[in-house]
């Protein structure tokens, strides 16, 4: 049985993965599925979410580029996050994925320019040690971590689901100082 490349998300919006439109970005619809997908594809010994190490990573750089790190992995909440080992292999999942974060950054206003993208990467690739020497067994295994910058000194809380997808939110609305009622703060 063939499938046609659309979903619908979980606040019931049909995604369409091969030609989405900025209406059919949701930031409930990505906290929601980031905070239930499992970081290392689950290979870990506690679950860890995506939108925990968003937040970490939204916390490890510039203020003027926080919002940039919690949303550099939201278009996993459209595609999956897939281990990089697997998506090097698969191209058109690639361009997949990078065209709807462009289009979520452009949802958003997130500039992502090659100097932004360069603390951002930074930033990840600082996230990578701190999970794998935390919470995934036999990470010392890994000799690729060596590459990686060092460690942060963050004790991940491994945070159930709706916990997670709350202090995504929370962090979200903070940043674009959106209030509780849904409006925006003025500057």
């Amino acid at each position: 049985m063939k499938t046609e490349p659309w979903f619908y998300t979980y606040s019931g919006i049909k995604f369409q993965l091969l030609d989405p439109t900025m209406d059919m970005i949701n930031i409930h619809d990505i906290a929601h599925s980031l905070s239930m997908q499992c970081r290392w594809n689950g290979h870990c010994k506690f679950f860890y979410s995506v939108a925990e190490h968003s937040i970490h990573v939204s916390n490890l750089v510039p203020k003027s580029l926080a919002l940039h790190g919690l949303l550099h992995d939201a278009a996993e909440a459209y595609v999956g996050d897939i281990i990089t080992p697997y998506k090097d292999q698969l191209i058109n999942a690639k361009i997949i994925e990078h065209k709807i974060l462009k289009l979520i950054f452009k949802c958003f206003g997130v500039a992502n320019t090659i100097d932004d993208k360069h603390y951002i990467k930074f930033a990840d690739g600082q996230m990578i040690p701190t999970e794998a020497f935390q919470i995934v067994p036999h990470a010392s295994e890994y000799k690729w971590l060596e590459a990686l910058p060092d460690p942060v000194k963050i004790d991940l809380e491994c945070w159930k689901p709706s916990v997670a997808k709350a202090v995504f939110l929370d962090r979200f609305n903070t940043l674009l100082n959106i209030n509780e009622d849904g409006t925006m703060e003025a500057a």
